[in-house]
């Protein structure tokens, strides 16, 4: 009968079978270690992962100044049953930044509140209805909005709501070459104000406009020596729109249209539109056209029509399609 017996000799062992006389059979040595097992988790790791001094730290831009930064409503979207107001913010200063919308009122919960902006970048800040009901809807004229800590109020129109929220921010892209002139609508507005929109589905340049020519007459525009428009808005993204003040008549018939008159955008070029007869072919900077009611794009005369309806009737444009 054989009988095993084990004799450890430093790292190695021996397996040594006896049989009942005592006698010493076969030996086979065994090879072991004195080492511990590796661990499986950390053989697995990257070592930038096990060892957290070697982790980069990622470079994160400065809260933006606000100083630094232009807001205005570029545009309403009306639909059957809900309005929705884009918010654009563009970072005029000279370097990258951050835009943090968290502290915000009225801010949903489940949105992502900040966003990075280039030199020149812009971001839009989408305002939405809450869906709640009501039995007295009424318009939003301005929105409050805590970009990084400090409290704003823009002006904005979205018209015959029960309640309003922030629901998204995201940046935008920056403008690479300039509108075409068939793809924006222009019309002008009685009570001293033209309207133009990019119908397009991307952003573009504008430019400033530099003269309006009725066609017909030997009429031609002299533009107005005024302060700079606050913010200047001379890009427009798929579906905003921009206001350009005009001088009109008060005693003349602003009911009346003239087809035949250019546009003369710095940028963009030729633009055809109607405006009113009682315009007088003088205009100001392009600027929000959803701006401060009390501003100088607002000095409707007394009695004539009321903000929100003014809104209702310049919207004659269609949505951009895709």
């Amino acid at each position: 009968m054989l009988v095993p017996v084990v004799i450890l000799l430093g790292s190695s062992m021996l397996i040594t079978a006896c049989t009942d006389d005592g006698r010493v059979g076969e030996t086979q040595p065994i090879e072991t270690t004195d080492r511990p097992a590796a661990s499986a988790t950390a053989a697995e790791l990257a070592p930038s992962q096990i060892t957290a001094e070697t982790m980069p730290t990622p470079e994160l831009p400065p809260p933006c100044e606000i100083a630094n930064l232009a807001l205005w409503t570029a545009q309403v979207i009306v639909g059957a049953d809900s309005a929705d107001a884009v918010i654009r913010i563009r970072n005029d200063g000279d370097v990258w930044c951050e835009v943090n919308v968290s502290q915000s009122p009225n801010i949903d919960p489940l949105m992502e509140p900040d966003v990075w902006l280039d030199p020149g970048g812009w971001a839009d800040l989408i305002v939405g209805q809450t869906g709640d009901e009501c039995l007295s809807p009424a318009p939003v004229t301005l929105v409050e909005i805590d970009i990084n800590g400090v409290k704003v109020v823009v002006s904005s129109a979205m018209i015959a709501t029960c309640g309003w929220r922030l629901t998204a921010i995201y940046p935008n892209e920056i403008s690479t070459g300039p509108c075409n002139p068939d793809e924006l609508e222009a019309v002008g507005v009685p009570f001293g104000f033209l309207v133009v929109r990019n119908r397009s589905t991307s952003l573009c340049a504008l430019g400033e406009l530099i003269g309006v020519s009725r066609l017909d007459t030997e009429l031609q525009s002299s533009k107005l020596v005024t302060t700079p428009a606050t913010p200047a808005v001379v890009d427009l993204a798929a579906g905003d729109v921009v206001a350009f003040p005009m001088q009109s008549n008060p005693v003349a018939d602003c009911t009346i249209f003239v087809q035949s008159h250019e546009l003369s955008f710095s940028v963009a070029g030729i633009v055809t539109a109607s405006l009113p007869s009682c315009m007088l072919y003088e205009f100001g900077p392009g600027r929000p056209l959803y701006g401060d009611p009390d501003g100088p794009l607002w000095n409707l005369p007394p009695g004539s029509i009321d903000i929100q309806s003014a809104l209702a009737e310049l919207d004659p444009f269609t949505p951009p399609v895709d």
